[in-house]
């Protein structure tokens, strides 16, 4: 296994749309195949990220289902992706050690939006406690289109909002 890039991880998004229900179990075994095959070119971990709308992985159940083909891969975890289920709550409905990394932002539930948190939502005191329920260490990488500023008030204001009610 020669990686040349050597990151912490690689983030894949599992597939684009639209993505008609008679193709899904297709794409589905087509997903599987091929990270089973990444999996081969790094020692490092090979992240697949829940995707909104009609792509795949867009419930927990399907990320579970898919995972549970495919040995050594973890997850990305897109707050701003789940638009069938509560982002806090999906976090419980996945095996936690499996979660190696976080796209951090809010969303209305009806489209992604890629807000600030505090925003939209998504409920995110119950959002970072279920962060710690499950034993999450990583990074908290937020993916918003803000100046780094305003990123860093919003994440300082967050954790001592949460701190605070803890």
């Amino acid at each position: 296994r020669i990686d040349l890039f050597n990151p912490y991880c690689y983030i894949l998004h599992g597939s684009f749309e639209p993505i008609f229900d008679c193709d899904r179990e297709a794409k589905i075994q087509a997903l599987i195949k091929s990270l089973n095959e990444l999996k081969g070119f790094t020692n490092n971990f090979v992240c697949v990220e829940n995707l909104p709308r009609t792509c795949l992985l867009n419930t927990t159940t399907e990320i579970n289902d898919v995972l549970s083909y495919c040995d050594g891969i973890y997850l990305c975890i897109d707050s701003n992706h789940f638009l069938r289920e509560k982002s806090e709550d999906a976090l419980l409905k996945v095996d936690g050690s499996k979660i190696k990394t976080l796209h951090i932002s809010d969303h209305n539930y009806v489209q992604e939006k890629h807000w600030l948190p505090g925003e939209g939502e998504i409920n995110w005191m119950k959002f970072i406690a279920n962060l710690e329920r499950i034993g999450y260490q990583g990074v908290f990488n937020y993916e918003v289109n803000h100046p780094f500023e305003t990123v860093r008030e919003n994440f300082v204001e967050l954790f001592q909002k949460y701190n605070m009610i803890k």
